[in-house]
């Protein structure tokens, strides 16, 4: 969606795959045509091509003896539905920034970022598609509440994951999680 904002300027909104008609750089018409091997929207006019990348995300691991922190959504997309606390990376902060910030807001805890854990691709969130950072944390401090967009938080044990995890990346990372604490 484009919409006009202060100074004259354009913005560009793309939410759950919206289709653009007009260029975000002149107003011409946007079209579809092969660029670098792909199906890319290209402007008619100024030749402007509109690349839909995937919008980074950040997700964190809290272990807390042989559990993990979980988040149950306070809104949509899965409403109700559990998954890692995570959210989407500001412009102006770093992933682990981003991992600090979210298990705050959502969690109520002070984190400290140990290591990455992963990279997952995510395709099932209606809003866009989305790169997800996993980052094993450890908590330093803070009390566990919920907060922000989290209606509920909870530590779960391999043998008692909710029923309803939001977001396959989110169900693909707690699997690998527990099966290396076999290791």
């Amino acid at each position: 969606m484009l919409q006009k904002i202060s100074g004259g300027k354009t913005a560009v909104s793309v939410k759950g795959g919206a289709k653009l008609r007009f260029c975000p750089n002149c107003g011409g018409s946007l079209m579809h045509k092969q660029v670098d091997g792909k199906r890319r929207l290209v402007c008619s006019h100024c030749g402007f091509v509109f690349y839909q990348n995937p919008v980074p995300a950040v997700g964190m691991i809290i272990p807390q003896e042989q559990k993990i922190i979980l988040v149950r959504r306070a809104e949509e997309p899965f409403q109700g539905d559990w998954c890692l606390p995570a959210g989407f990376l500001e412009l102006d902060e770093t992933p682990q920034e981003c991992a600090v910030r979210e298990a705050k807001e959502e969690t109520g805890l002070d984190i400290r970022v140990r290591e990455l854990f992963g990279v997952y691709p995510g395709r099932d969130d209606p809003r866009a598609r989305v790169v997800l950072i996993i980052y094993l944390t450890e908590i330093v401090g803070g009390a566990l509440q919920a907060g922000d967009d989290a209606s509920d938080v909870a530590l779960f044990g391999r043998d008692a994951l909710p029923r309803h995890i939001a977001f396959a990346s989110h169900r693909r990372a707690i699997a690998e999680y527990f099966e290396g604490e076999d290791d």
